[in-house]
């Protein structure tokens, strides 16, 4: 792999894919967790925390992952290991942003000049319940409520796009609420 590759591009050094990513997508809502093959190679997880099934995450890929020890190949691992229905290879930082802004997982393998993200979308949500404090005649009939996760749920998928940045704020010395 070349170390002199264009920005936004995965190049396969890992350090440079995970840290660029990163980045570019730069958001408090992005979880980011390091994943170790049983031959110590390392894979990196992305995705939004209240989009995704972390049950399904977690029994349908990390486990597998933890296990293989074979190639780390994007097309090798989408047919042997990942046992989703839908997935994707992304050469590039935003087109991996773009599945993850949808409700995919993104994983970034060492070695490798590209990145997966697969469908582990969380379909159980909470009912949406309808304004009570606010009459809408045309349009969409959802509210916020007190959980900053959800909100930021409903937020990510009417506006799919990685463009869209989160930044908490903790406010209190005594709640630190954010």
């Amino acid at each position: 792999y070349s170390t002199e590759s264009e920005p936004g591009v995965f190049s396969g050094d890992f350090e440079r894919d995970v840290s660029g990513f990163a980045s570019f997508m730069d958001t408090d809502d992005l979880k980011s967790r390091l994943i170790r093959t049983a031959d110590n190679r390392k894979l990196q997880l992305f995705y939004y925390n209240n989009m995704v099934d972390t049950t399904n995450l977690a029994q349908s890929l990390v486990h597998s992952l933890q296990s293989y020890d074979g190639p780390l190949d994007p097309e090798v691992l989408s047919q042997r290991i990942i046992s989703v229905s839908y997935f994707q290879i992304h050469d590039t930082y935003e087109k991996l942003g773009k599945a993850i802004a949808v409700g995919s997982a993104g994983l970034v393998l060492e070695g490798a000049p590209s990145a997966l993200s697969f469908d582990v979308e969380n379909t159980e949500r909470r009912p949406i319940e309808r304004a009570e404090s606010e009459d809408v005649l045309v349009g969409p009939h959802e509210s916020f409520c007190e959980c900053i996760g959800t909100n930021m749920a409903l937020l990510r998928g009417r506006l799919a796009t990685p463009l869209l940045k989160q930044k908490l704020v903790t406010l209190g010395t005594k709640s630190r609420t954010q």
